[in-house]
């Protein structure tokens, strides 16, 4: 479970293989933009190698939770 607030949401389409190369550009994006992530990053699968049989196909989706917006 994770407990509410904000977050960077990316979805990933591809072979599993790619996701760490993945979120080093997530993680190079937010570097960029001076944001802070907070806790700990997860993936979320939407599909599943016995629902997609292509690897190229696959879908997953990249959660990292964010510092809180300063007001």
């Amino acid at each position: 479970m994770c407990p509410a607030g904000r977050a960077v949401v990316h979805s990933y389409v591809g072979d599993f293989i790619g996701l760490c190369d993945e979120w080093r550009l997530l993680w190079e994006s937010l570097q960029a933009d001076g944001i802070r992530p907070r806790g700990e990053p997860r993936e979320h699968y939407e599909t599943s190698p016995e629902e997609v049989n292509d690897p190229s196909e696959h879908v997953t989706r990249l959660v990292w939770p964010l510092e809180p917006k300063e007001e």
